[in-house]
């Protein structure tokens, strides 16, 4: 049977490297010791290579990518002034200003590390199989707009020991001048630049989403037009938190029975269906998009699913109620169409009939089990019940909050991009969703 399997991000290759392999500081202090800039410490190494050759960056810039105050940065400073590498500039347009950069000494060891690494990641590739190459996948994109708990709660009344016992969601991102479909281009974009294949090779684009732009185009036609993959045909599922689960089960029989390069994305602005004056939904849901390429294999790579719904609990969580206005009409509903959801319902359904969904498809050798990110509890729950240990279940729902579609492909890139998945590794994982409809759903496949 043709299975499924990811393309190669070769551009991401060097941060791959870091996260999998533990001792790179080590190998690069090492050659830094041997080399002529051996005055230097491995953290200065990186606060060079965080100012950069090509743009005079001030402190507060510089301090931000490294992640660390612009005091701590000052200290570092002040020593690579000393020792040549780095001086201060006075901005020309604003002489207040004062911007960092590299002395001449500073960009030869500037180049002299960029080599370094891309001859590091050579000397790997030429020691990878092609399984291990395509090992390197990944892609998602969150909005830039934070939301903390903290900011919430000067909205509504909450506040974060309230949010993040009860659910484990400490922050969220939230669009601010993008739609669903932006989110999902964005994806399709990394996609289609890190696999090294162009728009026109794709058979098909799936997108899985709750919030489209529109009840029509669907987004995934508004992705395939953006990337001009004129050759895919596109469509959307509507599965709600299980929708990246049913869409990938779609596009695994795509592939199946012939077709050869597919994309499916989650993608969410669940920020437009959200009653912010209401603490219920308002703290637990927020933005994002992710996704993954599918290629035709000769290796089996999906092993197991079990797709459920139960339409007769359908009220228990809904969103979008679109009114007739029609003269003709006489409308009746009281619904809305913000999301709306019995918490209790969802609770019980999520510990007894996706509890059970899973219990038949885990298998005691698997590695991983992704769970839709709606809340810590639950997980914790699920794993008790199902008596899988609890560090075997993958989760980030504490910096995204929940992501519906989105949730699930959102972790397995953050997952693969930490080392802690490796694709091409033939580790064993389960993917579950579980959410509107009612709908859920498991799929058992090895990366």
């Amino acid at each position: 049977m043709d299975g499924a399997q990811m393309e190669p991000n070769l551009e991401t290759i060097n941060d791959y490297l870091v996260s999998v392999f533990n001792d790179i500081l080590t190998i690069e202090e090492s050659e830094l010791k041997k080399s002529q800039f051996n005055d230097l410490s491995i953290t200065e190494m990186h606060t060079i290579e965080a100012i950069g050759m090509y743009k005079k960056k001030t402190s507060s810039e510089v301090a931000k990518e490294l992640s660390i105050t612009v005091g701590t940065l000052t200290v570092a400073i002040n020593n690579l002034v000393k020792k040549g590498y780095v001086e201060r500039l006075r901005s020309e347009d604003d002489r207040r200003v004062v911007k960092l950069g590299l002395t001449k000494k500073g960009k030869l060891l500037f180049r002299v590390h960029q080599h370094f690494h891309r001859e590091m990641v050579k000397n790997i590739l030429n020691g990878m199989d092609k399984a291990e190459e395509k090992a390197l996948l990944k892609a998602r994109y969150v909005p830039e707009n934070k939301v903390s708990n903290q900011l919430l709660s000067t909205m509504m009344d909450t506040s974060d020991e309230w949010i993040s016992s009860r659910t484990g969601i400490r922050a969220r991102n939230i669009v601010t001048d993008e739609n669903t479909s932006d989110l999902c281009t964005k994806v399709a974009e990394k996609l289609l630049k890190k696999s090294a294949k162009k728009a026109s090779d794709l058979d098909f684009i799936i997108v899985a989403t709750m919030t489209p732009d529109y009840g029509t185009p669907s987004v995934a036609c508004l992705v395939q037009g953006n990337i001009s993959a004129t050759k895919a045909f596109a469509f959307d599922i509507s599965a709600a938190c299980s929708g990246f689960v049913y869409a990938l089960s779609v596009a695994e029989k795509l592939i199946r029975t012939g077709k050869k390069l597919g994309m499916v994305i989650g993608g969410e602005t669940l920020s437009k269906v959200i009653d912010w004056d209401d603490r219920t939904t308002a703290v637990l849901f927020g933005d994002g998009a992710a996704g993954i390429l599918l290629e035709a294999s000769d290796e089996q790579h999906f092993f197991n699913e079990k797709l459920q719904a139960d339409g007769q609990r359908a009220k228990s969580l809904t969103s979008g109620y679109v009114k007739n206005q029609s003269p003709f009409y006489k409308e009746t509903s009281d619904s809305s169409g913000y999301l709306q959801m019995n918490g209790r319902d969802i609770y019980d359904f999520s510990l007894k009939d996706v509890t059970k969904n899973l219990s038949d498809i885990v298998e005691d050798d698997v590695d991983y089990l992704l769970l839709h990110q709606a809340n810590k509890r639950i997980i914790e729950k699920i794993s008790k019940k199902i008596n899988v240990p609890r560090e075997k279940f993958l989760t980030n729902m504490e910096q995204n909050g929940n992501t519906s579609a989105a949730s699930i492909p959102l972790l397995l890139d953050e997952s693969v991009e930490n080392g802690v998945l490796k694709l091409g590794s033939n580790q064993k994982i389960v993917l579950t969703g579980y959410g509107g409809g009612l709908t859920w759903g498991s799929i058992l496949l090895t990366l």
